[in-house]
């Protein structure tokens, strides 16, 4: 009878060990469910910051572009209203 009684508190123990891992591993399940919403959310976020900074880069361009036709256009008129008037002497 101590025999049985004896393999019946190892039971009840590893009944218990059983439970709390089975607690441990449900846990273990919400927060890689609750870390790979963030990374989700992360990944996202970091996916429309590269994009932005690909609008920003083209937008800087145009913006470089637009300044170096204004300075010809200046340089040009400058030019141009600095020349001397020739008449024509015919």
């Amino acid at each position: 009878m101590e025999v049985l009684n004896a393999l019946e508190k190892k039971i009840e123990l590893l009944v218990g060990v059983m439970k709390k891992l089975k607690e441990d591993n449900d846990l273990l399940y919400r927060e890689r469910a609750h870390y790979q919403s963030q990374i989700e959310t992360l990944e996202r976020a970091l996916l429309a910051a590269e994009e932005k900074s690909k609008e920003i880069g083209l937008t800087t361009v145009a913006v470089d572009e637009l300044i170096k036709h204004i300075d010809m256009l200046v340089e040009h008129e400058i030019v141009r209203t600095h020349e001397p008037i020739v008449e024509n002497q015919s």
